[in-house]
């Protein structure tokens, strides 16, 4: 949004150009399944199984992965996850976000949904994290979804469970020094503190030893 499509014609040519001479590297997603992140899946439709299964005004009725999918996004990605027919909405199968062995992509994707003007269109798809003006959803929620997407549409090697989606909510892994700052972060005010107690200890008694050498 910000910079791709900013960019002069040449200037993409030139970096496709560029990236059709970089060596392919190992794809562990592809190493490991024998196919790559956008070969996994195929349209397939959960609704025939949902229908009659709850009352029509029952509460709290969507408990499944199967379901949560069925209320929340089929609406635009389709009962099959095939999407819009000019993608608008893009289709969840021979998709890189939901074949990769790594999902914080498809995690982060629905928490925070995604929002972007390219060539004058706005592309908008709706957060369900605790800011979602539509349904905030629990960690155990986006965890059934992603779970029964990845089953139906993506790499089905990969599971999700509620941690993985609370860490993606709180902004990812945390590095070594963010892990640890709870526990400097008091030490700032304590070490200044114990160093002047140490300094003034070390002062008086200083001046005792002088003092005593005077009285002798």
């Amino acid at each position: 949004e910000k910079s791709f499509q900013f960019l002069a014609p040449e200037d993409i040519a030139a970096m496709v150009a560029y990236l059709r001479t970089v060596p392919k590297s190992g794809d562990v997603d592809e190493a490991s399944s024998g196919q790559p992140r956008h070969g996994f899946g195929k349209p397939i439709s959960s609704e025939p199984t949902l229908r009659g299964a709850a009352g029509p005004n029952e509460l709290n009725s969507l408990t499944t992965g199967a379901s949560l999918f069925s209320g929340n996004c089929a609406a635009c990605h389709q009962a099959d996850a095939s999407g819009s027919g000019d993608q608008f909405y893009p289709s969840l199968f021979h998709n890189t976000a939901t074949g990769a062995r790594n999902p914080s992509n498809l995690l982060a994707t629905i928490l925070f949904g995604v929002e972007r003007t390219v060539g004058g269109q706005q592309v908008m798809m709706p957060r369900f994290d605790g800011s979602s003006p539509v349904n905030p959803l629990s960690d155990e929620q986006v965890a059934s979804i992603a779970n029964y997407v990845l089953a139906q549409y993506g790499n089905p090697a990969v599971q999700v469970v509620a941690a993985d989606v609370r860490q993606t909510r709180e902004g990812g892994p945390k590095p070594l020094l963010a892990k640890v700052q709870p526990v400097f972060a008091p030490l700032a005010f304590i070490v200044p503190i114990l160093l002047i107690v140490l300094v003034v200890w070390l002062l008086a008694r200083r001046r005792r030893r002088q003092a005593g050498r005077l009285g002798r």
